[in-house]
């Protein structure tokens, strides 16, 4: 019996984390546009501008899961990259020498059904998806690199590196449009 209660609360312990003191996540959360080449804000031009939808809450919504929010990415028409996947675990900050501040953060596809909480399951993954963005002084973001592999263990295949995209199109950053919130 005291043995059963002892793994109990150490099960509950290992699920309880601590809050993350000034999150990434929610700083960053919103729908986004790239700049057009003269500058202005993609947001609400005719065509198809290349978006990134990120929501991620200050902490899991789930006391068992890690999963704490979702990004969608459309880097353009046809052929070009897109996809969208469950963050699991707050962003990781750095600031950079430039006053930028380095942002990564990863998870993968929902692989078993979950229940949701707040937008967010608490299923879990398969694969990986890492993205790096710098959040630049005035607030917009730059896409540095997405990488994305089928399994966990997998070599990711570059969607984005160095800002570019595999045919070498260099991305301009990407201002935040509307409500922040969602």
């Amino acid at each position: 019996m005291i043995l059963t209660m002892t793994l109990a609360a150490s099960l509950a312990q290992s699920w309880m984390r601590p809050p993350v003191e000034n999150p990434a996540g929610p700083d960053i959360s919103g729908h986004y546009a790239e700049l057009q080449a003269s500058g202005v804000s993609g947001c609400n031009t005719a065509g198809v501008p290349r978006t990134l939808d990120i929501h991620i809450l200050a902490e899991p919504p789930h006391y068992r899961s890690a999963n704490i929010g979702e990004m969608a990415y459309d880097l353009g028409e046809g052929d070009a990259p897109g996809g969208s996947f469950t963050v699991a675990g707050q962003p990781d900050r750095k600031a950079l020498a430039d006053g930028s501040e380095r942002i990564g953060f990863g998870g993968g596809w929902v692989h078993t059904a979950g229940r949701y909480v707040d937008g967010i399951t608490d299923g879990q993954l398969r694969g990986r998806v890492e993205v790096e963005l710098d959040r630049l002084a005035d607030g917009t973001l730059r896409l540095v690199s997405i990488t994305r592999a089928e399994r966990q263990n997998d070599e990711g295949v570059p969607v984005v590196t160095d800002g570019r995209l595999p045919d070498g199109t260099e991305l301009r950053p990407f201002s935040r449009c509307g409500d922040a919130s969602r």
